[in-house]
């Protein structure tokens, strides 16, 4: 045995509003929470580890049964043959094809792992893979839903007078509903420049459809995230050059792979990478680093109601790369989620702006942050039973 043991926790809080896109609408979270806590009948709560996953079918096909699945298919796996990041690197190239199939579940196995292994040594996340130390300040997005169009205005309106000017905006593909929406725009943009995309998860059945819309739609956006079905780098590549945008890829970017395609981009793509959604932080670094080497810019995107575990991986991504970067999501805490799954809850402040040093991150511990008393309460228990 290595010193620790795995434990899932299924934590599923009420947002504290509803989220809606073309995909689905969202008013709890759907997390899966793997802990890596030591091999003892007593252990010191500071020493376990947390990851985070959080699986979404129609982006890599997962669920929160089959990460359960996954993590009780390659937990003794991993307790026996894993004891440093060496080893883990090593597990994840023997296991590849796998972890390809199942990325958000392997992401927060990984994120338990990497936390418990520098809380262990005594250094920070960033240290144990000799990243750039945290510090500075990250700027989020403000990221509004597909809603009614008077609670659209009214959170758009919370978001600009909090000092938001960057906008990510969900596209229903109803034109009576969208032009009421984004008309609010016009109205800020009076008063200072607004930097605006649009998010179509994969709304679209051919770019032709999605061309008359935006066309017809009338409102300016810098980018386009995922107009049509995800791989179709083809369409995506004439929808950017028909409407002169940029269109970002999610959906169409899980794996290293993927970027292959997008060798003579041409300035029209942004690769979306979500420390969930592409596997964890290790291949996600690896993702980022090829995209730069490209020229492909980045932005470092969220789930819905993912906790600050997820956003202090994603602290990590954006601070390696802060030249590449040209947006980032998430960043809410308990400003969206009623429970946060670990101390203190990560969140952005006016202007979108979180500086970590704002926090009690302790810079040489981990990812700085406390598992809650009630989860802790909880792998307690499992551990007794």
């Amino acid at each position: 045995m290595t010193g620790f043991v795995l434990v899932t926790h299924q934590f599923d809080t009420p947002l504290r509003v509803s989220f809606g896109h073309a995909s689905a609408v969202r008013n709890k979270t759907q997390t899966v929470l793997v802990l890596a806590r030591p091999d003892t009948p007593a252990f010191d709560p500071s020493a376990v580890g947390i990851g985070e996953s959080c699986p979404r079918e129609y982006v890599t096909g997962e669920t929160s049964g089959s990460v359960l699945e996954f993590v009780a298919r390659h937990r003794e796996g991993l307790q026996s043959q894993v004891d440093s990041l060496t080893d883990l690197q090593d597990w994840m190239t023997a296991h590849k094809g796998e972890i390809d199939k199942n990325p958000a579940a392997f992401a927060a196995m990984e994120g338990a792992l990497l936390d418990f292994f520098a809380k262990r040594d005594g250094i920070s996340l960033e240290a144990l893979l000799d990243l750039p130390p945290l510090g500075g300040s990250f700027a989020y997005s403000a990221v509004l839903g597909d809603s009614r169009p008077w609670k659209f205005w009214l959170q758009a309106l919370i978001y600009r007078g909090f000092g938001f000017a960057d906008f990510k905006v969900k596209i229903s593909g109803d034109m009576g509903r969208d032009r009421a929406k984004f008309s609010i725009f016009r109205f800020f943009g009076k008063f200072g420049q607004i930097n605006l995309r649009a998010d179509a998860n994969n709304l679209w059945a051919d770019p032709q459809s999605c061309i008359r819309y935006m066309e017809e739609l009338g409102t300016s956006f810098w980018a386009m995230e995922e107009p049509v079905a995800a791989g179709r780098i083809a369409e995506h590549r004439q929808i950017a050059e028909a409407l002169d945008v940029k269109v970002i890829l999610d959906e169409s970017l899980l794996r290293i792979e993927h970027l292959n395609e997008l060798e003579a981009s041409e300035g029209l793509f942004v690769a979306n990478i979500r420390v969930s959604k592409n596997g964890g932080l290790l291949r996600s670094l690896a993702i980022a680093a090829k995209a730069t080497d490209l020229g492909i810019p980045l932005i470092f995107g969220a789930h819905v109601g993912e906790t600050s575990v997820l956003t202090r991986a994603g602290l990590a991504l954006a601070g390696s790369f802060r030249s590449q970067t040209i947006a980032q999501e998430g960043g809410f805490g308990r400003l969206l989620v009623r429970q946060d799954a670990v101390v203190p809850s990560l969140r952005f402040g006016y202007g979108g702006v979180l500086r970590p040093k704002g926090y009690p991150v302790r810079p040489h511990w981990g990812n700085g942050l406390k598992v809650a008393p009630d989860i802790l309460k909880s792998i307690r228990q499992n551990h007794m039973t």
